[in-house]
């Protein structure tokens, strides 16, 4: 894996923890809500013409890469804004090699409406 020069981390991404159900004072039905927890950098992953081919095949083909430094806060309970909207993780793939400077790979997918 070819780590991204520094320059490509521009997205400022915010972490979002799903809360028990609270009640909407307007309709007074209980829904989810998410809580900001922490913010990190990331940079957009391209993928090559296989790899999308293979996404698609796997009913991934809606779905982005992205890179942010290690972080062990990081799993796949949590949502992320990336880019204006609110991704939930599809994939976590974290940097196990206890070196200095690793990175984790996430693989989101927009929230739908409905939820």
């Amino acid at each position: 894996m070819k780590i991204p020069k520094l320059s490509a981390f521009c997205y400022t991404v915010q972490f979002y923890e799903l809360v028990d159900d609270c009640i909407d004072e307007n309709t007074g039905q209980s829904k989810p809500i998410s809580m900001p927890t922490f913010k990190a950098k990331a940079a957009p992953l391209k993928r090559s013409r296989g790899m999308q081919w293979r996404a698609n095949d796997l009913k991934l083909g809606d779905t982005v890469d992205i890179m942010v430094r290690h972080d062990d806060r990081i799993s796949e309970q949590l949502q992320v804004r990336y880019d204006g909207e609110l991704c939930n993780i599809i994939s976590y793939q974290p940097d196990d090699s206890f070196s200095f400077g690793g990175y984790d790979i996430l693989t989101i997918r927009q929230v739908s409406e409905r939820n």
